[in-house]
């Protein structure tokens, strides 16, 4: 009111209404289009979390700036409520969307901000839970009927510790075929990613043996080792071997599987991890017992090759090496010829350094060649053009030598720096 005062007075004293008229308007339309009267544009910087439940209810805190008595949305919903609200943060409560991503906006004066995304996961499933087993008592290899709820496609169910295979599943049941056990109960579990089911008298199943069944028994194997790739033929020998069901190797099944006799059978080795495993024979009467070392099979990795020696010639003091190959896969040592190397570290299954051993016997001038080999659970590597490592001699040696010439009377004889007078008659 005061300015518009002065500035009637002053446009009369200049002479006209007109302009003391157009004053004012002219000050009120700057104004009104002035950067200084208008409200900036709201800006999001980060959305966290970026991720929350598909039921809604998570707190999620928007960072940016001119966020004053702005509205959310979360795919054009809005939040469930508003926790704080600030210029520079405000936090809602994100609501329920299907699962998948989402555009955040926010909107504030009238303008709209550039959005960011929030994903909606899907919840997580419900730990399973077992209520009945039908039947509740069997043989190894009958298929049990496993009541319950939350079992999904990809739930697993063991028998004690050994897994179980599945045969068929709905949401509320799943058939399995119960795997090798010795006689007695043994609890069942359903395993989901997102948790298993709870141990309790209605997840208990019996193995029990037919009247007049014998257990078998595995007393000793042969070979005693073969590739973890599997395929090694192995001889069983024991007892109990009639209506066999299955050979095991560390709870691995074997194929192939002849019974010669009621104590000898022969069965192929299934790919298996690196290591010892027992090996036990199921039969419809019952599974055998983990025997001792001379029932057990250790599976190795494949014989080592060598490539390449760097470097593949040295001094006849020796030295460190790298070694090149495959399958260095514990590894037992690195042999020169006939002396092992020393300070072995396998850095990889393809690499190794080792410190070769001297070879004193290298003469001036010369060499000595021979075969390295790495020896390793599986086997020795064999020989290669990449497998040679060669000891070098020192050069010759300059030192002065005695002369031949015989020495005339009044002159020096001289002998690796000696000097001696000979004199003459």
């Amino acid at each position: 009111m005061g300015v518009n005062a002065r500035v009637r007075t002053t446009a009369a004293c200049v002479g006209g209404l007109l302009v003391a008229a157009l004053v004012p308007l002219t000050l009120a339309a700057t104004a009104a289009s002035s950067p200084l009267g208008a409200r900036a544009a709201p800006t999001i910087r980060s959305v966290s979390p970026s991720t929350g439940d598909s039921l809604g209810g998570t707190v999620v805190t928007i960072k940016g700036r001119h966020l004053r008595d702005a509205k959310v949305r979360f795919g054009g919903l809005a939040p469930l409520r508003v926790v704080r609200a600030g210029p520079r943060a405000i936090s809602v409560v994100a609501p329920p969307h299907a699962p998948g991503t989402v555009r955040v906006g926010v909107r504030a004066h009238g303008q709209k901000a550039r959005p960011h995304t929030f994903t909606y996961a899907a919840p997580p499933a419900p730990a399973p839970h077992v209520t009945e087993l039908v039947p509740a008592i069997g043989r190894p290899g009958d298929q049990v009927g496993i009541v319950g709820d939350g079992f999904t496609s990809a739930s697993a169910v063991y028998f004690g510790t050994t897994r179980a295979a599945v045969l068929g599943w709905t949401p509320t049941r799943l058939t399995v075929q119960a795997p090798p056990h010795a006689a007695g109960p043994v609890d069942v579990q359903v395993v989901n990613l997102d948790g298993r089911s709870v141990e309790s008298a209605r997840s208990v199943f019996t193995y029990r043996l037919p009247s007049g069944c014998t257990r078998p028994v595995v007393g000793w194997i042969d070979p005693r080792q073969g590739d973890r790739a599997g395929g090694t033929r192995v001889g069983v020998h024991g007892g109990g071997f009639s209506d066999v069901v299955a050979v095991t190797f560390g709870g691995a099944p074997g194929g192939d599987v002849v019974v010669i006799s009621p104590t000898e059978l022969e069965v192929t080795t299934p790919p298996h991890a690196s290591g010892v495993t027992d090996v036990q024979v199921e039969t419809q009467c019952d599974l055998s017992t983990p025997g001792d070392y001379w029932s057990q099979f250790r599976f190795v990795p494949p014989p080592p090759t060598i490539t390449s020696i760097v470097p593949h010639e040295l001094t006849k003091t020796g030295g460190r090496v790298t070694i090149t190959g495959t399958n260095f896969e514990e590894v037992d040592h690195v042999s020169f010829g006939d002396e092992n190397g020393a300070g072995l570290v396998v850095v990889s299954p393809q690499e190794l350094v080792v410190t070769a051993p001297p070879n004193p016997y290298v003469v001036e001038d010369g060499t000595t060649s021979t075969n390295v080999s790495v020896a390793t659970s599986g086997g020795f590597s064999p020989a290669s053009p990449g497998s040679t490592f060669t000891w070098v001699g020192p050069p010759p040696s300059t030192a002065c030598t005695r002369r031949t010439a015989p020495p005339r009377a009044g002159r020096e004889s001289w002998s690796r720096g000696r000097s001696s007078r000979v004199s003459a008659g």
